[in-house]
């Protein structure tokens, strides 16, 4: 796969045409000087790496190691979990919530000896050591994530991470935003049983850069995964931004026919599973509401904030 780097982009402006040269030369040596800046400050990190002492090389590729192992075991528990009983189990909630805590541990450790050494090399540390300087940061809340973004791009050009699990990275990190992914990797789970892939920028991309990293079409993917996406929309994230609903009332259990408004504009109802996909223009829901209903319930008010590519609602009716 040749090497890409999504996560560093200069932003367009809506200057007239006039001064977009002016703005371009801003922007290219704003990112000059940070270029220069993390150069400088890699070589740092790595002069103070390589002057370890045996004994410090030792300690910090047992703690990066024993970090590497925890976070595969207790996830891999709790996905065991959710493949049989479907997450919203007693026993999977508290595997959950071990996996939570066990993930901050993990980031306590692994952030430190970033922070002191940047992303140690396979060559330097040991091949699982490294890895867990991308796994702990991949599981890790999207701050963390925007923080050390520079130093997956890095590991990628590097060969430390596979273009596999940087697409895992740079989905993982868009969809935490509210962006539509790039490659289509990240899916996700309610607590009702619905399973379906965050939205997609562009499907033409999206299939194109799976194909570099041997992933199907992302159409035969769907069909042959029961992922939910609706017909599917192949949205256009410049005007329009897509609503995912999830409504339930007690006992967990779904709500069909809840009608989703604006206003008065009713703009679609929730399906047998309590799922929805709306596709909605930008400049209509931004800073709204969203109204949702149905007889027999109280109705919910629901506000949107942000501009987003798609919004996540979770609603429990009563």
């Amino acid at each position: 796969m040749a090497d890409r780097a999504p996560l560093i982009l200069i932003g367009k402006d809506s200057k007239p045409e006039s001064d977009k040269f002016t703005v371009l030369k801003v922007q290219i040596k704003n990112l000059m000087k940070y270029i220069i800046f993390f150069l400088f400050s890699s070589l740092g990190l790595t002069a103070n790496a390589q002057r370890l002492t045996p004994h410090e090389k030792t300690k910090i590729i047992s703690d990066l190691e024993r970090a590497f192992d925890l976070d595969q075991e207790v996830r891999k528990l709790f996905n065991q979990c959710v493949a049989e009983h479907g997450g919203v189990t007693g026993p999977c909630n508290e595997l959950r919530r071990k996996l939570v805590v066990q993930d901050s541990v993990n980031q306590v450790i692994v952030f430190d000896i970033i922070d002191k050494y940047g992303w140690m090399p396979a060559a330097l540390i040991s091949e699982k050591a490294s890895k867990s300087f991308f796994y702990v940061i991949q599981h890790s809340q999207v701050n963390a994530q925007l923080k050390y973004a520079h130093w997956v791009d890095t590991a990628f050009k590097r060969k430390e991470i596979s273009p596999v699990e940087y697409a895992f990275f740079v989905d993982r990190l868009r969809s935490k935003q509210g962006k539509a992914q790039l490659y289509g990797s990240q899916t996700a789970s309610d607590n009702l049983g619905n399973s379906y892939p965050y939205p997609i920028e562009n499907w033409s991309l999206a299939d194109s850069l799976r194909k570099q990293i041997d992933a199907p079409p992302l159409d035969e993917f769907l069909k042959s995964s029961g992922l939910r996406y609706n017909n599917p929309p192949k949205t256009d994230f410049s005007k329009y931004s897509v609503l995912i609903g999830h409504i339930w009332e007690n006992g967990n259990k779904a709500v069909d026919s809840v009608t989703v408004s604006i206003g008065t504009q009713k703009i679609g109802m929730s399906d047998a599973n309590g799922f929805f996909m709306i596709e909605i223009e930008k400049n209509k829901i931004a800073g709204t509401k969203l109204t949702l209903e149905k007889p027999g319930f109280k109705a919910v008010n629901y506000p949107i904030k942000g501009n987003m590519d798609f919004y996540e609602i979770y609603v429990m009716l009563r």
